[in-house]
């Protein structure tokens, strides 16, 4: 494509020196090769658990953790959620525990995520690299007060929560208060 033929050509004229990969989810196989045709060390950041299973998320179809077990069960998922290009669990694994072999730098943000990371793809070197972005920003000096009794209280998510963060959870304590009348 036109897309493989100049992006190196584009990157090797801006003088790129690293090429820093923070997702490949949508990504061609050519992308995966890219730090080698640039001749220029590769750094991944693991953001979430793609290269582990083509769901992301680690979820079943019903959004609930898929208690990363076996291969069987991992391809009986793909039968119905396939990965891209219609591989196998196995393939895919192998696919990215070769990428991720060539990496120089692999950040993990969290210990939980290594040792996700680290029952499939074992032998390689991670550093943690918490999302530093995420640390509480010190807020003003406020009084904070309790609702007064018989007062509901008023409690706001910001985001997008979705089954893999909770939803349900959230949905069950809503209806749960509710049901009881709670002042919330």
């Amino acid at each position: 494509s036109q897309a493989q033929e100049a992006l190196p050509v584009l990157l090797q004229a801006a003088g790129a020196q690293l090429l820093h990969v923070h997702h490949t989810l949508g990504w061609p196989q050519w992308l995966y090769t890219l730090h080698a045709r640039l001749n220029v060390p590769l750094w991944v950041t693991l953001h979430d658990f793609y290269p582990l299973c083509p769901q992301v998320t680690l979820t079943t179809s019903k959004g609930r953790y898929c208690g990363q077990t076996s291969s069987n069960e991992c391809d009986a998922c793909l039968s119905s959620r396939p990965a891209p290009r219609h591989v196998s669990i196995h393939t895919w694994r192998s696919q990215h525990d070769a990428w991720l072999q060539q990496a120089q730098r692999l950040f993990s943000p969290s210990d939980d995520t290594t040792k996700r990371y680290e029952q499939i793809f074992p032998g390689l070197r991670y550093e943690l690299a918490s999302h530093a972005w995420l640390e509480p920003l010190p807020l003003p000096e406020r009084q904070r007060t309790l609702p007064s009794p018989g007062t509901p209280w008023r409690i706001g998510l910001l985001g997008r929560i979705v089954s893999a963060k909770g939803l349900d959870v959230l949905e069950a304590v809503a209806e749960l208060a509710q049901s009881q009348a709670a002042p919330i």
